[in-house]
């Protein structure tokens, strides 16, 4: 004995099997029986709506959230390079912190020598100017 008013029928196109304990698909919001729920199983158009994993930090094993658009290798290697509190992760930062701090000294003091290089020239250019002199006056005293 059947009971029609029970249940719901498969909505996978060669099944229509009543089911008493349909499932509702979260992508598509069709419903599906046990058999075709999966996304795989019933060809699902949305698939990845709402299938997400997070990765998690190979170093510290922290989870890792990232972009839906993104692969998770973009998120876990932002996590590395800035937040992962491991103690490799740490070594890796420092390394690139002192490195950055040598290249930023090294363009202070190439900027300081061009100022001065540049300071030096105009200075040159200043003792070789007469100011009221008569070598570069054009003006004549009558």
């Amino acid at each position: 004995m059947e009971f029609p008013h029970i249940g719901k029928n498969c909505s996978y196109k060669s099944c229509n099997k009543l089911d008493f304990l349909p499932m509702k698909c979260g992508a598509c919001r069709d419903v599906f029986c046990s058999d075709h729920f999966a996304y795989s199983h019933h060809e699902c158009p949305a698939p990845n709506t709402r299938d997400v994993q997070v990765p998690v930090c190979p170093l510290c094993g922290a989870p890792v959230p990232g972009r839906r658009d993104e692969p998770p290798d973009v998120a876990v290697g932002a996590h590395i390079d800035n937040q992962c509190m491991s103690d490799p992760a740490r070594e890796r930062r420092k390394k690139t912190e002192d490195e950055a701090l040598a290249h930023a000294l090294a363009a202070s003091l190439q900027e300081s020598a061009s100022l001065h290089s540049r300071d030096t020239t105009f200075a040159r250019a200043l003792s070789g100017q007469r100011v009221g002199g008569e070598q570069n006056s054009r003006c004549s005293i009558s």
